[in-house]
C-alpha cells in the first residue's frame, strides 16, 4: 500500500508548484499527502487492521469526497 500511496504522491506533486526535491523525496520515501497538507491534522496511527483501512479508502464517497455512509470508529486508549 506504501508505494501506491509514493506513487500517488509523486504524481500528485507534480501538479503543485513549488515543491522541492527535498519535499518530495519526503513523499516518496516517509509518506504522506501533499494536497491534505495544511489542512488536516494527523490524529493516530495504525498498528494493526490495515484492512479496516482499506474498507474505508474504498467506500463510496458523494461529488464532496465525503463518504456516502457515515463511518464510526470506537477506539480504546490503553494506560
Amino acid at each position: 500500500m506504501q508505494d501506491k500511496l509514493a506513487a500517488e504522491a509523486e504524481t500528485r506533486a507534480a501538479e503543485y508548484a513549488g515543491l522541492t526535491d527535498e519535499q518530495l523525496k519526503i513523499y516518496s520515501t516517509v509518506g504522506g499527502t501533499p494536497h491534505l497538507d495544511g489542512q488536516y491534522t494527523v490524529f493516530g496511527e495504525v498498528e494493526e487492521g490495515l484492512d479496516v483501512v482499506e474498507m474505508i479508502q474504498n467506500s463510496a464517497t458523494a461529488g464532496d469526497d465525503r463518504p456516502m455512509d457515515d463511518i464510526t470508529m470506537n477506539i480504546s486508549v490503553a494506560d
